[in-house]
């Protein structure tokens, strides 16, 4: 996901810089930047001669102390509060105050995350759905003590990034989240009921969907998928009971990549 961000920032024209947990792990992160940038060319935007610009916006760096004159950082670690919360007390710690600090969590409470800051009003989310470069909605969450000054700021980044910004509190899943669980569990719901998967995801293709839920669920991991689905406050439906095999977890933490097997007609 920071890859994605960092490609959207520098598509529009920003320097980004790119932190890891080491110098070798960004460099990573640039490359898979070039990978997208690729991706998009194929598509036909940028044009190919953009790239290079492109990518010359982005910086590899070691260590978080290089971000500290950052005009905005967006924190795109895994799902897991403690990581998120720790990296977050670091990035308030070293940015100026009027700096925004976002995070694009898709599942964590923002209220929560803040916990642990010095100024909690200064956390927003900034959550762009995946795949990031394809995407036109940005998801800005609210917490309890999110300042007026810091949304203002993400709706001004939103606009930048020449996406529509959708404003919600914070609860579970969001907006996007909300919608994109009933999508994806009908689909896995279809699969378990013996419809081909290759149909299913042909299906939301032609009916003009940017990704396929199938794929969707697998570029999350099925055990987020299944973790999202299962945790939802007041949840009427829970994960169909066919949703993964043996150590097929998908391409998140499970790192299986069966998709081109799976959706074979």
């Amino acid at each position: 996901m920071g890859a994605a961000i960092a490609y959207a920032f520098a598509l529009k024209g920003a320097s980004v810089l790119l932190a890891d947990v080491d110098r070798t792990a960004a460099e990573q992160g640039v490359a898979a930047v070039a990978e997208i940038g690729a991706s998009a060319v194929r598509r036909g935007a940028p044009a190919p001669g953009d790239l290079p610009a492109l990518l010359g916006r982005i910086a590899p760096v070691d260590g978080l102390d290089p971000l500290a004159p950052a005009d905005i950082a967006v924190e795109a670690m895994g799902e897991a509060a403690a990581l998120k919360r720790d990296v977050l007390g670091r990035l308030e710690a070293m940015l100026r105050p009027e700096a925004l600090l976002a995070t694009s969590t898709a599942a964590l409470s923002i209220d929560g995350l803040a916990d642990g800051l010095a100024a909690p009003s200064r956390l927003v989310g900034l959550h762009i759905a995946s795949p990031v470069e394809l995407w036109g909605i940005v998801e800005i969450v609210r917490g309890r003590r999110s300042a007026a000054a810091a949304l203002a700021r993400a709706h001004d980044d939103a606009g930048f990034l020449g996406k529509g910004a959708i404003q919600v509190r914070d609860r579970h899943g969001f907006f996007a989240g909300r919608v994109l669980r009933a999508f994806v569990n009908e689909a896995a719901a279809m699969v378990g009921e013996g419809v081909a998967p290759a149909l299913v995801e042909n299906a939301a293709l032609q009916a003009g969907y940017l990704a396929a839920p199938l794929a969707l669920i697998d570029d999350a991991s099925l055990s987020l998928a299944a973790e999202g689905i299962a945790g939802a406050r007041g949840a009427t439906r829970g994960p169909s009971g066919r949703r993964r095999d043996p150590g097929a977890a998908g391409r998140g933490p499970g790192r299986t990549a069966r998709r081109r097997r799976l959706l074979r007609p």
